[in-house]
């Protein structure tokens, strides 16, 4: 059985994040990766299989062109969430 003292004694303070030290945890808390990168963009091509509307104009079943950009965003939590956003089409 582990010790639990050793457990909730050993934690290191991240970047907003904490992270257990012991290799016997099964659990972490990871900082989000996209978290630095805030409005960073990026091009994604690819075949469109089902229908994506970008800025009032629909694509499918076609090879597209599309600029992805990273944005903060609220959720219920009251925290930031980093993800991709498609803004516009390229070609």
């Amino acid at each position: 059985m582990q010790n639990i003292s050793l457990i909730y004694s050993e934690y290191k303070l991240g970047t907003s994040t904490l992270i257990p030290l012991m290799k016997e945890a099964n659990m972490c808390w990871l900082a989000n990766p996209l978290k630095n990168r805030s409005g960073e963009k990026r091009q994604i091509t690819e075949f469109i299989i089902f229908p994506k509307c970008l800025n009032g104009e629909w694509r499918w079943l076609e090879k597209a062109t599309y600029e992805q950009v990273v944005k903060p965003e609220f959720d219920y939590f009251g925290m930031y969430k980093y993800h991709w956003v498609s803004t516009k089409w390229i070609d």
